[in-house]
């Protein structure tokens, strides 16, 4: 997520809060951290405070000075730890914000950009804390991810339903390897509080157990997901299949869209992925690393035979001149914003603003397969 860093005036717990540039009634500053150049009695009565100035001020247990304040928007949300960082939970001006509930996961995938980690508590107790600062906000898109957020099954019901109950206009999609809705008691319980505007994104990364098991590194993992996905499907709620694409299984590309045909044509999307590289994904380079320009063709063959098949289909994280022209109308803008970037060889293209561009988390990006569109 993104980031910001300064020095923090004491030590203080984790702070939860919405950012304010300006005054905010005292019966409401628990809930807001203060942005400003400097301390004073204008800034007492937050739950935090982050400044650009330096000095500890005036009765601030709670502060970080000297932070670049310029990246802050009214109305973000932020957390603040005692090591002078302060995390956007919830930026106000982006389409892809994000609950992150839990490190941990039940498979290891190769190309896994952020690998599993053993904790979660406190990243549900956050989780339901920015909730709480957003109801009565109008909010368009909320995204559940993790770790796999469907492990601790009771508080995943719980926030879900949180989700539901208090922004029913939301669309709301779940990052999954599905690997849980094999229990169709679990399915039976989501799908009580599922409305039409959730949907379950399901990893999928092979047309066959020995391929999909290998990539994400758990044997068993092929029969549960796609058990997983009937068992969804059996209960009406909506399903996209996401298909990271790796060297491993690039040159099955047409066979997975086969496959999807074949088995699974009733789920509401299909995407295709270009990787991230980072965390597994640069430990596991050698073997998963392929550039997008070295499986178009395949990519393409593969889109369109979903798309003639009347099955919706998009490709995620493709920049538009990897992508063979046949499916650049199917390639979205598809990074998050805060590690969305583009290198100098796009200045000059002239499709800059509909290009996924690439991610800044990536440990490389490849510009020697940047052709600018003039």
């Amino acid at each position: 997520m993104k980031q910001g860093k300064g020095i923090p005036n004491s030590k203080f717990d984790r702070i939860v809060g919405i950012a304010t540039t300006k005054p905010v009634p005292a019966s409401l500053r628990h809930k807001h951290i203060y942005v400003g150049e400097k301390a004073g009695f204008h800034s007492l009565g937050y739950a935090g405070c982050v400044f650009s100035g330096k000095g500890k001020g005036i009765f601030q247990p709670c502060a970080i000075t000297q932070a670049d304040i310029s990246i802050i928007n009214d109305g973000d949300i932020l957390v603040l730890d005692d090591s002078g960082k302060f995390d956007f939970v919830w930026e106000v001006d982006s389409p892809h914000n994000s609950f992150f509930l839990t490190g941990k996961c039940n498979v290891s995938c190769l190309m896994c950009p952020q690998p599993p980690r053993d904790f979660d508590n406190l990243a549900y107790g956050e989780a339901r804390n920015i909730l709480k600062l957003l109801q009565g906000h109008r909010i368009s898109d909320i995204c559940l991810t993790g770790g796999e957020p469907t492990l601790a099954k009771d508080k995943f019901i719980g926030f879900l339903a949180q989700c539901v109950t208090q922004h029913p206009e939301s669309y709301i999609s779940v990052l999954t390897n599905g690997r849980t809705f094999a229990d169709m008691d679990f399915v039976e319980r989501v799908a009580e509080i599922a409305t039409p505007n959730v949907i379950f994104c399901v990893s999928l990364h092979g047309d066959n157990p020995r391929l999909h098991d290998a990539i994400v590194n758990k044997a068993g993992s092929f029969e549960k997901t796609e058990t997983g996905i009937y068992n969804l499907a059996r209960k009406g709620i909506k399903i996209e299949i996401r298909h990271v694409v790796t060297k491993l299984n690039y040159k099955r590309l047409p066979q997975m869209a086969r496959h999807i045909y074949n088995y699974m044509p009733f789920c509401d999307h299909y995407a295709f992925m270009a990787m991230e590289l980072h965390g597994n994904a640069v430990k596991n380079s050698d073997l998963i690393m392929v550039n997008p320009v070295r499986y178009k063709d395949r990519l393409a063959d593969a889109a369109l035979l979903l798309e003639r098949a009347c099955l919706p289909v998009s490709l995620y994280n493709i920049p538009l001149c990897m992508a063979d022209e046949r499916v650049r109308h199917l390639a979205r803008q598809s990074i998050s914003t805060w590690k969305n970037v583009f290198p100098q060889e796009c200045c000059e293209c002239s499709q800059k603003s509909e290009c996924s561009g690439f991610f800044a988390t990536s440990e490389r990006i490849p510009v020697e397969d940047i052709t600018p569109f003039h």
